[in-house]
């Protein structure tokens, strides 16, 4: 969180710091779908730092990572509690998106 208030702020000094101490937690856990986000986080900030090596193999695993779920999220697509569907075509649709899927009105 330090590294994205920093980035964010444009504070060089302070991203440095929170960069150092982020990369070595980086190292040491595995990538799962709950640390995507931050992950995202890290290597926009090892870019601003021109440190994308340390970020480079932890994104090639989460890319890996989402080829095996089916690239959930994908452009076009609507994520639904892990289920990928294709949004209404129009507003006029007799069919409504809920937490639980689509249901027909």
């Amino acid at each position: 969180m330090a590294v994205g208030l920093a980035r964010q702020e444009g504070d060089l000094a302070t991203l440095g710091s929170a960069w150092r101490r982020a990369r070595t937690a980086l190292v040491r856990h595995p990538i799962n779908l709950y640390a995507l986000q931050p992950l995202g986080e890290l290597a926009a900030a090892a870019a601003r730092l021109r440190e994308r090596e340390w970020a480079t193999p932890h994104l090639k695993e989460a890319q890996r990572l989402l080829g095996r779920a089916g690239h959930p999220g994908a452009v076009g697509d609507t994520v639904v509690l892990g289920t990928s569907c294709t949004p209404p075509s129009s507003p006029s649709s007799r069919r409504k998106h809920t937490q639980r899927g689509i249901t027909e009105i």
